[in-house]
């Protein structure tokens, strides 16, 4: 018998025992398949050659050919208008040269499609690396983005022709989460294809390579834009585009206008940086008189602007009244209301009148674009554009078709003087509340380097008095112009970023304004119940909400969100209410995210302020001022700021606001919006519906009684 051998020791602390050499070369030779096949899918190949170089290069200076040349079925598929090829030159010009360009479109002019094709044309030749388009809203600019995707991962001519572009879209069958692994040649190409944003695949000799494209909402926040590429440099946007960047009620709403001017002229055209100027393009529709884009096409308003309007008829017809207006309107009008059938009958019977007599109904008669209209149903652009002023009348036809929106006849409202305003000091100390008044409300008008406060105090019948108003930081003198603020934002937080230094200030005049007890003329105390703060600007709207959410001062708190309701607008307290709405008068509140939201009509609330500073000092339900009259020169014109005229429309009238050319209205905002505070807290007047009560809790020992 043989001894046994003994175990041999294994050493401290060594590794546990691995597979047999031919088991591991078996693993990694696994493993290195897999890692191969996984390269093979994720890299694009070989790309192809360019179909057709004469053709691409004839379109790199040529804006023109390329929308004709590579989009057959879209900007090729009908021949352009002397007004449509002037537009496109401008376009072209913008992208190539740089500068501001409004562009006034009838509807239907194709304008969009032209934007988004343009910024293929300028994307793909390399003549702008980082193009923005900005929409009225949101999911309006999501829109552009997916047209412009289906363009450049279907267009078969695109795919000839720009092949180092749309193979490495078309490898990615369509498979988002394949383009963070995407690579060619074994290097990664960094593509991004999401429903905002688009990046072009960088691959070496690309004239493309890495052009980024994205999409926002015109307020819903732009500061900050930039991407940084492979090589670790920071891209800003050079290029932006205005697509449509205003709604029918935003264009209603001279508060709405100004802010979205605001944001293009303050964050937009900031967006490159100070290194080098962006160059924007507007192309647009004048919904409004005095709408934002109409001011973007006015030379005195914006000499930095070059703009165009284009209408859809330049001359009308000989017999615009007699045959137009008059027989063939009377035709296509006349039919049975009660046959579902007979009104088409009518419009065919007044097409076939117009193809009747039509070398009298074009006499004299000149269209901008023949191209524009229904072939099916009408015989010419003169009959289409006649067909809407007919059936939608002057009105719709001048903004929607001639860029020249009908002005409506206004009525001059009351005249406040800033005299009247200034006989409303009652000589109370500046932060004493009187003694007839029961609850305390403030406002926060938001700027991006100033903010400005009021802190009113409101008793019987509406009754107010300014407590105290003032700017943070405090710019401490007794009168300036916005526009000259010398101690800013930005000063007090130098470094910081914008929405940082923002919620900084914000928190340090909540804390300023809540954050103490204010005395009573009977040196009793009163705390503010309702601090509302603007939050209509874009970039602001964010922040604002931020800070009313996480704020210590949070249950006083609440956003707010103005707007001028117009006499073609339906009142805010008749529309229909949502889940969880408080409607009350002349605003309603509504649960957001975490927090509830103000909604109320300015042009409401500023004729019921304005009515109660123009009371004689001493009245029930007027509004007094601290102090002494030399106090308030800036208070009183700020609050005379605005004009107001009444406008009928729909059956109703309305009085409007429209701030004056030139002044400040910032304190008027922040005193009308304490007023619209005093009355979601439960203030309430004369004629003014009361406003809501908690509904009461019942007792168990009441249910049990049958009490309800």
């Amino acid at each position: 018998m043989f001894p046994k051998r003994a175990k041999a020791e294994k050493p401290a602390g060594s590794a546990p025992a691995t597979l047999d050499s031919s088991a591991q070369r078996h693993r990694d030779r696994m493993a290195q398949r897999s890692r191969d096949a996984f390269a093979g899918v994720s890299d694009i190949g070989e790309i192809p050659s360019v179909k057709d170089q004469k053709r691409r290069d004839m379109c790199r200076l040529n804006l023109h050919r390329f929308l004709v040349t590579y989009y057959p079925r879209s900007t090729g598929l009908r021949p352009f208008s002397d007004e449509h090829k002037k537009a496109i030159r401008y376009i072209q010009r913008c992208i190539l040269e740089g500068g501001r360009f409004a562009l006034a479109f009838p509807r239907g002019f194709a304008k969009t499609t032209i934007i988004e094709n343009a910024i293929q044309w300028a994307a793909l030749y390399g003549h702008r690396k980082y193009l923005a388009i900005f929409g009225a809203d949101a999911n309006i600019a999501s829109g552009n983005i997916e047209s412009i995707k289906v363009e450049i991962s279907e267009n078969d001519l695109l795919y000839e022709d720009f092949p180092e572009v749309c193979h490495a879209v078309r490898a990615l069958e369509g498979k988002v989460q394949r383009c963070h692994s995407q690579t060619y040649k074994g290097e990664l190409t960094h593509i991004e294809w999401t429903a905002d944003q688009i990046v072009f695949p960088t691959i070496p000799g690309s004239a493309g390579s890495g052009a980024i494209i994205v999409a926002r909402g015109l307020t819903g926040g732009s500061r900050g834009m930039k991407h940084k590429r492979p090589d670790g440099t920071q891209q800003r946007p050079d290029m932006v585009f205005l697509d449509d960047p205003q709604t029918d009620e935003s264009a209603n709403s001279p508060l709405q206008v100004k802010k979205r001017l605001d944001i293009v002229k303050k964050s937009i055209l900031k967006l490159g940086g100070h290194a080098g100027k962006i160059a924007c393009l507007m192309a647009a529709t004048v919904i409004q008189p005095d709408d934002m884009v109409d001011q973007l096409l006015d030379p005195k308003k914006n000499p930095a602007w070059q703009g165009v309007r284009i209408p859809m008829i330049k001359r009308w017809a000989a017999t615009h009244e007699t045959m137009w207006l008059g027989e063939y309107a009377k035709i296509r009008n006349t039919y049975n209301a009660d046959d579902v059938e007979d009104q088409a009958r009518a419009h065919k019977a007044a097409t076939a009148y117009y193809t009747a007599f039509r070398n009298m109904m074009d006499a004299a008669a000149e269209v901008t674009w023949d191209e524009c209209y229904d072939r099916e149903s009408e015989a010419s652009a003169l009959q289409h554009a006649y067909n809407i002023l007919i059936d939608d009348g002057p009105e719709a036809f001048a903004s929607e078709c001639q860029n020249a929106p009908l002005r409506e006849e206004k009525v001059a409202a009351n005249k406040l003087t800033s005299a009247m305003v200034l006989a409303k000091a009652n000589g109370i100390l500046r932060g004493i509340v009187p003694i007839g008044a029961t609850k305390l409300t403030a406002f926060i008008d938001v700027h991006d380097e100033v903010l400005y406060y009021t802190v009113c105090a409101w008793g019987d019948r509406f009754t107010g008095h300014v407590v105290d108003y003032g700017t943070w930081p405090d710019q401490q003198r007794p009168y300036f112009a916005h526009r000259e603020a010398k101690r800013k934002i930005s000063d007090e937080f130098p470094g910081m970023e914008y929405e940082a230094r923002m919620l900084a200030a914000l928190d340090a005049l909540a804390e300023q304004l809540l954050g103490r007890e204010w005395e009573r003329e009977d040196k009793s105390t009163a705390k503010i119940e309702r601090l509302m703060a603007d939050a209509n600007d874009g970039d602001a709207t964010i922040v604002v909400r931020e800070f009313c959410r996480r704020s210590r001062h949070a249950a006083v708190l609440m956003p707010s969100h103005g707007k001028g309701y117009t006499s073609k607008m339906s009142p805010i307290d008749e529309a229909k209410s949502t889940a969880g709405e408080v409607v009350g008068h002349n605003w309603r509140t509504r649960p957001g995210k975490n927090l509830r939201y103000a909604m109320w009509d300015v042009n409401k609330w500023k004729t019921f302020v304005s009515d109660r500073l123009a009371m004689a000092k001493g009245t029930v339900g007027g509004i007094t001022l601290f102090g002494r009259e030399a106090d308030h020169e800036m208070f009183a014109d700020h609050a005379t700021a605005e004009d107001s005229h009444v406008v009928e429309g729909r059956g109703r009238k309305v009085t409007e606001w429209d701030l004056k050319v030139g002044h400040d209205n910032h304190l008027l905002d922040c005193l009308v919006g304490s007023a619209c505070g005093a009355s979601i807290i439960g203030i309430t007047t004369v004629g003014m519906a009361p406003g809501p009560k908690a509904r009461k809790r019942l007792k168990l020992s009441d249910i049990q009684r049958g009490k309800r």
